[in-house]
């Protein structure tokens, strides 16, 4: 049934492990996850955004105009957040500007959102609603 737990259920058939996700809807998360063959230290850049079909069991990284974001290094960190179907995820790849993206999980589109300056790091992305 569908309250039944599905001890065969692998929603992540990826070699790594997930240290977070947001749950967007529509069968849809975003995790941010680790690429054991990248590396398994805390400063290795081995850590990855990827956006997981639950009812498919299939993942995929999380892009930009068609090219995979780039690796992060640092897993004790909350870089990602999500409102209204919406992903805001933190990426600070080597030798680049920290960057936000954003992930739209109803068009499966990603825009680029915030750049940091060089010698700025994420540690937390919150979501704030205008309530007015």
């Amino acid at each position: 049934g569908a309250t039944d737990f599905d001890y065969n259920y692998n929603g992540f058939p990826v070699d790594g492990k997930l240290l977070a996700v947001e749950y967007l809807g529509g069968n849809k998360i975003v995790a941010y996850a680790r690429d054991d063959a990248k590396g398994t230290g805390i400063d290795d850049f081995s850590h990855y955004y990827i956006v997981i079909d639950i009812a498919e069991k299939k993942g995929t990284p999380l892009s930009y105009q068609g090219n995979a974001l780039g690796y992060s290094s640092g897993r004790f960190s909350s870089r990602m957040a999500q409102a209204d179907g919406k992903a805001f995820v933190g990426i600070d790849e080597k030798d680049k500007n920290p960057q936000i993206y954003i992930y739209d999980s109803k068009t499966g589109e990603t825009v680029k959102g915030a750049e940091m300056a060089k010698g700025y790091y994420f540690e937390q992305i919150r979501v704030v609603k205008n309530t007015k």
